[in-house]
């Protein structure tokens, strides 16, 4: 068996995040969890991203340091832009892992009420599905620190093992009509 150790520095944020283990849960539905404190914005990199909105009317792809974002705009949805970090990832139980993360809103109106679907594949299954939600999130601000744990149980254990830690995590933040999805690729130490 593999043991691997993935450190990454997000961006803007400044978190050193260091992986350890394997995450574990599963189910679907909005969940609770710490929805962390809102702060002055600072700039924020994801790995991969792609957007929706409700109605579209125009849409570009943006390359920009190797990392590929689709926008989409409308007439009818207030300018939020959307971003996410994830911040951390701990150990919480032996088939639970706590995530930790930020969203944050680059555009110039508020994003009221904002839902963040979490969900975990290895192997290009999905193995843990929920939502969380988050609270309003300002323009020009971020909200940092916000947690949740996942367990995806034995079975979800087993299939991450058997995939040697290696899990995508796509954050989902929605609100006033606007959804984008930020794709995170982590290898975790099994």
């Amino acid at each position: 068996m593999k043991r691997r150790t993935l450190l990454s520095r997000v961006g803007g944020i400044g978190a050193v995040t260091a992986v350890a283990g394997c995450l574990t849960g599963g189910g679907e539905g909005t969940g609770t969890g710490d929805a962390g404190e809102q702060e002055t914005l600072e700039p924020m990199t994801s790995e991969t991203s792609e957007s929706a909105a409700s109605t579209e009317t125009a849409s570009a792809t943006e390359t920009s340091g190797g990392e590929e974002t689709e926008v989409t705009a409308t007439s009818e949805t207030p300018d939020v832009q959307f971003q996410t970090a994830v911040e951390s990832i701990e150990k919480c139980a032996e088939t639970c892992r706590t995530l930790t993360y930020a969203v944050q809103n680059r555009g110039s109106e508020a994003a009221p009420d904002v839902v963040v679907r979490i969900r975990v594949f290895t192997g290009g299954e999905k193995i843990w599905d929920e939502k969380q939600a988050v609270g309003t999130v300002e323009a020009q601000s971020q909200r940092t620190g916000i947690s949740r744990d996942i367990d995806v149980g034995l079975l979800g254990g087993r299939k991450i093992q058997n995939n040697d830690g290696e899990v995508t995590i796509k954050l989902t933040p929605t609100a006033a009509g606007v959804s984008e999805t930020f794709t995170y690729e982590r290898t975790l130490d099994v």
